[in-house]
C-alpha cells in the first residue's frame, strides 16, 4: 500500500508538468505575400508584429524589446522558389521551444499549415503560354500589317516597269528570347513574338531606252524576295492566364524588311539566311529566335 500511495503523487505531478504547458494556435497573425512572376514565384510568410502583444502567449507584461529577439518566431515556407499560381506551400514554425516553455509555458502552434499560392503576374516566357487560337489570332492581325506593308515596297531598280508581287506567305512566327529555366540566371527579359511573312516581287528591270520617244527597249525580269516581320510585343494576360493585351507596332522601317536581290544566288533566299539578318539587326546575334509550331 505505501508504494502504492508513494506513486500516485509521482504520477500526478508528471501530469502537471505535462498539462503546464499550453499549445496557442498564432495563425491570426500570420503574413504571407506572394511575389514575382507565375513559374519563378516566391512566397514570403512572417508573424505580425502584434503578436508579442498577446496575452495568451507573454501574459498581461509585454515581452520588452530588448529580448525579443530571443523570442523571434521564423515562418518557414516549403518549397519557397520557382512558384507557379495554385502551388501549395507547407507552413512551420522556427524558434527557440525550449525557451518559450520553460519560461512561458507555451507551445506554439498553426492551424494553418498551407498556404495555396496565388496573384503572381504570368507573363509571356515560353512558346506554350498561349494557345493554337491566341496564335491564329495574331496571325490574322500580323498579316494585315504585312498586308499594308508591301503597299510601300518597290523594287530594288530604280527604273523599271510591270512590278507584280506574288500571293503573300506565312512563312512562321517565332518567340524572341524565350526564358530558359534551366539556367541559373533568374534575369527576365521582355519576350516579344515575331510572324514572318515572305512574297516574291517580280518586275522589267528596263536596260535600255529609246532615246527619242523614252519607252523601253530592253528590260530583263527580275525577282526580289522579300521578308516581312511582324512582331508582337507588350504580352499580358488577364487573371484567368488567357491573353489580354499586345503592342504590334509600326513596321515601316527597313529593319522589319529583309529583301534579296534578283542578283542574290537564290540558295541565299533562305529563311534561316532571313532569320539570321533580322536577329543581327534587333539582337546583333542569331540565337534570340525560338520557332513556334502553329497547327493551322
Amino acid at each position: 500500500m505505501k508504494k502504492f500511495l508513494i506513486a500516485i503523487p509521482i504520477l500526478f505531478s508528471t501530469l502537471l508538468v505535462g498539462c503546464g504547458v499550453k499549445e496557442v494556435d498564432i495563425s491570426k497573425y500570420l503574413k504571407v505575400e506572394d511575389v514575382e512572376v507565375d513559374r519563378l514565384g516566391k512566397s514570403y510568410a512572417c508573424l505580425d508584429d502584434s503578436f508579442f502583444l498577446d496575452s495568451d502567449v507573454f501574459g498581461k507584461n509585454p515581452i520588452p524589446d530588448n529580448v525579443k529577439d530571443s523570442y523571434k518566431v521564423e515562418v518557414i515556407e516549403s518549397p519557397n522558389e520557382d512558384l507557379k499560381n495554385g502551388d501549395e506551400v507547407k507552413l512551420s514554425l522556427k524558434y527557440n521551444e525550449k525557451l518559450y516553455e520553460d519560461n512561458l509555458k507555451v507551445k506554439l502552434s498553426l492551424s494553418e499549415t498551407k498556404h495555396k499560392i496565388s496573384g503572381l503576374e504570368k507573363k509571356y516566357l515560353t512558346s506554350s503560354d498561349l494557345s493554337n487560337n491566341e496564335y491564329l489570332k495574331l496571325k490574322s492581325e500580323t498579316e494585315k500589317k504585312a498586308k499594308d506593308r508591301i503597299k510601300s515596297i518597290t523594287p530594288a531598280s530604280m527604273d523599271f516597269i510591270n512590278s507584280i508581287f506574288s500571293n503573300l506567305e506565312f512563312i512562321n512566327a517565332y518567340i524572341e528570347n524565350p526564358f530558359d529555366f534551366n539556367s541559373s540566371s533568374s534575369e527576365i527579359e521582355n519576350t516579344n513574338i515575331v510572324y514572318v511573312y515572305k512574297v516574291d516581287l517580280s518586275y522589267d528591270k528596263i536596260i535600255q531606252r529609246d532615246l527619242s520617244t523614252t519607252k523601253p527597249t530592253k528590260t530583263e525580269n527580275q525577282i526580289d524576295t522579300i521578308y516581312i516581320f511582324v512582331p508582337v510585343k507588350d504580352i499580358t494576360f488577364d487573371t484567368n492566364g488567357n491573353l489580354s493585351k499586345y503592342t504590334i507596332p509600326s513596321i515601316n522601317t527597313s529593319k522589319y524588311i529583309i529583301s534579296f536581290l534578283s542578283s542574290t544566288s537564290r540558295n541565299d533566299v533562305s529563311i534561316e539566311e532571313a532569320l539570321r539578318l533580322y536577329s543581327s539587326k534587333i539582337f546583333g546575334t542569331k540565337d534570340h529566335l525560338e520557332k513556334i509550331n502553329i497547327k493551322e
